[in-house]
């Protein structure tokens, strides 16, 4: 029988020792690496379980009673290359009217009733290992769906919930990295000094520079205590969660899946057009797509899945 020290579940605060034992310790209990890459090239990453209060307002106490592996990076464009090499898939922005892109107002996004600005053409250059962008919720689902049949392995969106956890990865403050938001600039690409000299305009920025006005390779930053790049800033990932005004009321504690019913989807982790924190949520209904909406995948591990894997134990000692 597994004990205790055999498989951490990690209670907020911890640091990156704390999250690398444990990491370590549910692999060998499951008999799982820590780190794998799939056949497309999706490196991923075993996220333990654990508990913590999650935000932003109300605050509440949340369970993730299972680990899973989460993609290090967000999928790429070349990541999603092959999925629409593969299936022949259209986008909600190649096949819907009109576009949105990036504007210098106060509002750093503009609609085009005439133009169309997809994942191929999101409106400025990108490269291959650039988080794809242009992305809506049911493009982001159609990948998973995809990924799953190709790889026989549950692939899908994070909740929320899980979401959060995996970005703040034991830490506290608002950006994973210190409180300072000028901080923010060393763990991702935001809104910062090089976006603000070409959109002088947009009402949020830092005064550091990232060095990049658009989006940067995946991996460029530093990454967060559970290994994860680029959860805040670059692409906004979006979750499986639909949106509710009161679900944090009435939410379960162990793994909340969101509501049941509702218009909207959730997205976090903002994206280069904002300054955004381990707890900054938004929302957008199915025709909704930014020049820096993306995604990141979650894979369940199967052998996680039993009774016994999913038992709730004590954390370990920081070293």
């Amino acid at each position: 029988m597994i004990g205790p020290s055999d498989r951490p579940s990690l209670v907020f605060p911890f640091g990156a020792p704390v999250a690398r034992i444990a990491q370590r310790a549910w692999a060998k209990t499951l008999n799982v690496p820590v780190e794998t890459t799939n056949s497309i090239g999706i490196k991923l990453e075993l996220v333990p379980p654990g508990e913590f209060m999650m935000g932003p307002h109300p605050g509440h106490h949340v369970r993730i009673t299972r680990p899973s592996y989460f993609g290090v990076y967000e999928v790429t464009r070349a990541q999603f290359a092959q999925f629409v090499a593969a299936t022949g898939f259209r986008t909600l922005a190649e096949t819907a009217p009109g576009g949105i892109r990036l504007d210098n107002g106060q509002v750093s996004t503009k609609w085009e009733p005439q133009k169309k600005y997809t994942w191929r053409e999101p409106g400025f250059s990108q490269e291959d290992n650039h988080p794809v962008v242009q992305i809506a919720w049911s493009d982001a689902t159609a990948f998973c769906d995809w990924l799953s049949r190709k790889e026989g392995k549950v692939y899908r969106l994070p909740t929320e919930a899980e979401w959060e956890y995996a970005c703040r990865a034991g830490t506290l403050s608002r950006h994973y990295y210190g409180g300072d938001m000028d901080d923010t600039t060393q763990i991702g690409n935001v809104a910062d000094a090089a976006a603000k000299a070409v959109f002088p305009r947009w009402k949020e920025s830092v005064k550091t520079s990232d060095g990049y006005v658009y989006t940067s390779p995946v991996g460029h930053f530093l990454p967060n205590n559970f290994g994860l790049y680029d959860t805040i800033g670059n692409a906004a990932e979006w979750c499986s969660d639909r949106y509710a005004t009161d679900y944090y009321d009435h939410s379960p504690i162990d793994d909340p899946p969101g509501s049941a019913a509702g218009d909207a989807h959730v997205g976090r982790g903002g994206g280069f057009t904002h300054v955004a924190g381990t707890r900054y949520r938004y929302w957008g209904i199915d025709t909704f797509r930014r020049p820096d909406s993306g995604l990141r995948v979650e894979c369940e591990i199967e052998a996680a899945k039993s009774d016994a894997a999913k038992a709730t134990v004590s954390s370990p000692k920081q070293p």
